[in-house]
């Protein structure tokens, strides 16, 4: 008996040492938003696990609490969740939650969902290996067609035409199952295709969120394919499979592989970031398990358990958002989807240009305060401030809209045009200059812009103010335009205000310095910077220019003077911490989204 309790303390021992040592390996972790399955770990393991969880999760509390560790706690609680997922054990930084699944064993004799299926071997049906695995014939499961039903939305096809084609191959390959149809009016079925087919009429343009929700509510089954856009139906579809994986590792929904009629293929497998105004899928996967790898959005039919389908239901109405809103929210809810590239679907193109998809996402956008969204496939959706009806304020801890910084980013190229018209060098200034060096662009909590220029005794900005006019801008004089000393070596001459929408660009005379006379004289190109795409003048040191400007820590992130409560912004800036976001939880908080320090999480997003 002692030995049997000295093994186990040496086996909680070695699990924390390796615990310990995710931790801190986490500072090479960039990616973190990773989940895999619960596994089976016999119970008198698990309190002592517990305990080091437990301890564990108050030391990524305490970090939390540290600005400096703010995002490596993040990521070794994270990294922690994962480790400990393995054994059935889930933690966050105030409790430990234990996980719930469905079965997890295929033991001899115990009821299961489908029968388990059989590896023949590596050289069985040579040169296809279409054949290596078989479904055994067991009798601890019930009949495949009163476990899962077909989900069919008639309203994807041009014609009827195309849905007889899938219908008649679904009868050729499982003949038995049923299939809920929804249509504008009654397919008429050819007599031979046998299949057990409940047309639902709804008449014309109902909401795809409508349609999908009632054939869920129709299905009898405990699992149903919701069979999206498939163009054929084959045996590849695998579909006891993807309910085997389902039900054994506890995942909310199962996706195949996608064919397109011209034959290209796709694991059929997204991840999703939904971060500073932007919604970015990415093809690809993070972990596998049981050669089907995790996802966050799954563009294939898919397999759910019709339970799972009723709790979240679909609330988009296009069906071209229908779905990107309902596997957003399952991430939300944080809940497993996974994608068996081995099941493969046939599936209708989608061959709709970003222009054409503008209007059908614009509620969804306006739902999650969407400002671009990249799709897996390249194509690129923007959205302006007023069609994403974006909240748009400088509240601390938050990052200013995507949309809010590519309005600011025009008005600085019109006063750069501008500039050049009527002849004046005008170059980037201040926390401008800033955020064009971290940032090729803006600093995500801005509160205006400012332009510097070199003042001519003929030139002035007030003689031009027309060509702001135009622009629908105003420009006004803060501070006449006669020349004022600022220091020993130079002038100040003339300060202005430029109000564009939502912001005010302020554009500050001097006379020239001696490097720009030198630089001009000797027709040498000024200094430029990289913002919003082009390149502009700046200062001929930039990083030098702003780090006496600003003092300390010039390269870590501090906000905007006026959010942080000064009365100049005069005044040193220590660098390294946000404010705390209003809204917990939001895409938009700079404190749990981003690190205050580095650049890379901002550039790609």
């Amino acid at each position: 008996m002692g030995i049997k309790k000295w093994r186990a303390k040496l086996f909680a021992l070695l699990i924390g040492i390796v615990v310990v040592f995710l931790l801190l390996a986490t500072r090479y972790i960039y990616t973190y938003d990773i989940e895999i399955p619960p596994k089976i770990l016999p119970n008198k393991y698990k309190a002592h696990l517990q305990n080091i969880a437990i301890h564990l999760s108050k030391v990524v509390e305490l970090t939390w609490r540290t600005p400096a560790a703010q995002i490596e706690g993040r990521n070794a609680l994270k990294l922690t969740q994962i480790a400990l997922a393995e054994f059935d054990i889930e933690i966050s930084p105030k409790k430990i939650n234990k996980t719930t699944t469905g079965p997890r064993e295929n033991s001899k004799g115990k009821r299961l969902v489908v029968c388990p299926e059989k590896y023949l071997g590596t050289n069985v049906d040579y040169p296809w290996f279409e054949k290596g695995r078989v479904l055994t014939n067991c009798t601890n499961a019930p009949p495949f067609p009163s476990v899962l039903s077909i989900l069919l939305n008639g309203f994807d096809y041009s014609d009827q035409s195309e849905i007889v084609v899938v219908l008649r191959e679904i009868y050729a390959t499982y003949p038995r199952l049923t299939v809920h149809l929804a249509v504008a009016e009654k397919v008429v079925i050819p007599d031979e295709v046998k299949l057990d087919v409940h047309q639902h009429i709804l008449g014309e343009n109902p909401a795809s969120n409508d349609v999908w929700n009632g054939l869920v509510e129709k299905a009898t089954t405990d699992y149903v394919l919701v069979g999206r856009r498939i163009e054929r139906f084959q045996w590849y579809a695998l579909l006891e499979r993807m309910v085997r994986v389902v039900s054994e590792l506890g995942v909310d929904a199962v996706g195949g592989s996608l064919r397109t009629p011209d034959g290209h293929w796709s694991m059929g497998c997204h991840q999703t970031r939904l971060r500073n105004y932007t919604l970015t899928y990415r093809d690809g996967y993070h972990i596998s398990t049981k050669s089907c790898v995790y996802c966050d959005y799954i563009p294939s039919p898919f397999v759910s358990r019709t339970s799972t389908l009723r709790t979240v239901k679909f609330k988009m109405a296009s069906p071209d958002t229908v779905f990107h809103d309902y596997f957003l929210r399952l991430k939300e809810h944080r809940k497993l989807v996974m994608s068996c590239p081995d099941a493969m679907f046939y599936v209708l193109a989608n061959n709709k240009s970003a222009s054409s998809l503008h209007k059908q996402w614009i509620p969804m956008i306006q739902k999650y305060a969407i400002n671009h969204v990249n799709l897996a496939d390249g194509r690129h959706l923007l959205f302006s401030c007023d069609e994403a009806k974006t909240p748009f304020s400088w509240a601390g801890g938050k990052i200013v809209p995507v949309c809010a910084v590519e309005s600011l980013l025009k008005g600085i190229l019109d006063a750069m045009n501008i500039c050049k018209k009527i002849g004046l060098f005008c170059h980037l200034d201040g926390g401008t200059t800033l955020g064009a060096m971290k940032f090729n662009g803006i600093l995500p909590w801005e509160r205006d812009a400012d332009l510097s220029y070199v003042t001519s005794k003929n030139v002035t900005f007030w003689e031009h103010r027309d060509e702001f006019t135009k622009l629908g801008y105003k420009l006004s004089l803060k501070y006449p335009e006669k020349c004022r000393k600022f220091d020993r070596n130079n002038e100040r001459c003339g300060h202005y205000n430029l109000v564009i929408p939502h912001w005010r660009i302020e554009l500050w005379g001097a006379t020239p310095r001696l490097m720009t006379d030198f630089l001009r004289e000797n027709r040498i190109e000024s200094t430029k910077l990289l913002i919003g795409g082009r390149w502009m003048n700046a200062p001929t040191n930039p990083a030098l220019n702003s780090r006496n400007r600003y003092g300390y820590e010039l390269w870590k992130h501090a906000e905007h003077w006026i959010t942080l409560g000064y009365s100049t912004s005069w005044v040193p800036y220590h660098g390294g911490t946000y404010q705390k976001c209003p809204k917990p939880g939001s895409h938009v908080c700079l404190d749990q989204q981003f690190p205050p320090d580095g650049n890379i999480a901002f550039i790609y997003q």
